[in-house]
Parts: structure tokens; sequence; C-alpha cells
């Protein structure tokens, strides 16, 4: 499931100058539960997921993307961008994302829980790494992904520098049904904040042009 981002007012005037080259495009999934990074944040209930993105021919690209949370009665909406591209075989992309949330405190998921994090992602081959940090809760993520023949193994690691949180890792294995319906079942660490010694996920999205 894509996320996306609304960037500032000189980054949107340079994509108004330029729209002519540039794509949108649209989003819906549905997924078994809203899995994320070694745990679940639906409470192992169903979600259901929307955005739109935008992309220049540069690189640079734009949206949001919401989803439900599920068991804790609210949302979470992401606003992200960045620049994105391809250097002898070798991509990269590079953005921040904020991510904000809509239900009461009471939940324990309210707004206080808001925070934004900057990414970097390369991939060279069927090799990927990833690598977010997150300055609001003294948090670092990073992941190292590998495909092959649509089967995807992915090592994850959490680090957090201060409490109440645990770091914590997880290993996670998808595979693509088909390129609407996948499967992903994932072994987090028993320090995760899921319960659940293991996570499966089965999700379907789709994809269409807007512009």
């Amino acid at each position: 499931m894509t996320k996306s981002l609304v960037l500032g007012a000189a980054l949107a005037t340079a994509f108004t100058s330029t729209a002519a080259f540039a794509d949108v495009t649209a989003n819906i999934g549905v997924a078994s539960q809203y899995y994320w990074r070694g745990t679940s944040l639906s409470g192992s209930a169903p979600a259901v997921s929307g955005g739109v993105d935008y992309g220049h021919e540069s690189g640079l690209y734009a949206g949001v993307w919401t989803s439900s949370e599920g068991a804790y009665g609210g949302s979470e909406t992401d606003f992200y961008g960045g620049f994105a591209g391809e250097v002898e075989g070798l991509s990269y992309d590079i953005g921040y994302v904020a991510y904000r949330y809509f239900q009461e405190e009471t939940q324990g998921f309210g707004t206080g829980n808001d925070f934004e994090e900057v990414y970097l992602g390369l991939g060279f081959g069927p090799v990927s790494f990833f690598y977010a940090n997150d300055s609001d809760n003294d948090a670092t993520y990073y992941s190292l992904s590998g495909e092959f023949e649509g089967i995807t193994l992915t090592y994850g690691s959490y680090e957090f520098d201060t409490a109440p949180a645990a770091d914590y890792t997880h290993v996670d294995l998808g595979y693509g049904l088909t390129d609407e319906l996948s499967v992903l079942l994932s072994m987090p660490s028993t320090d995760s904040p899921s319960p659940e010694e293991t996570i499966f996920v089965i999700s379907y999205g789709l994809e269409f042009e807007v512009k």
C-alpha cells in the first residue's frame, strides 16, 4: 500500500508549472489487519485504506494516504513526499512522511502520537535497504529485503533511544499471489508490541490512473 505527502508551497508551485509531465494515481485496499513493521496497528481487525499520489518525471512525488485503525476506532492519515530515481542500476528514494492519528486520546493512540520521519530507500537488483529516523520518539527503523520469483524476505529492526518503548526485530515472508493479492507472514521478536508469536496478513489492493 502506497503512502503519500503534501509538500510546501515552493514545491507545489514547481508541480503546477510542469503539470504536463506529471502523473496522478489513486489506490484503494483492504487487508485482514493493518500490519506495520512487525506489529498490528488494528488489533488484528481488518483495515481499509486509500490514497492519491502525484509523481513528476523529474523524480519528485507527493501525496496522501489514509487507513482505518480497526479495533482502536480511529484512522491514520499520512502525508509524504520526496525524490526518487535510479543511477546505473541503483535506485534511491529520499523523503519525509508525517503520520497523523484521529481518535480519542483515551484510546492511547490519539493526536499525541502524531510524529514525522525522514527516510532513505536504496535498491540494487533483488536487494533493497530502507532507513527511517523519527526524532519525535528518538526512534530508528531499518530493514533489508531480498526478492526472488515473487517471494520477499525482510529483516527489520526498530531501535528506541528512550523508554518506555523497547527495541525489537521482525522477519517477514511475503508472496504476491497476483498483482493485486498478496500474503505476508511476520515473525516478530518477543519484545515486539504485538503479543502474537506470528502475524498473518492477506491484502488486496488496486491502483489506477486519475490523470
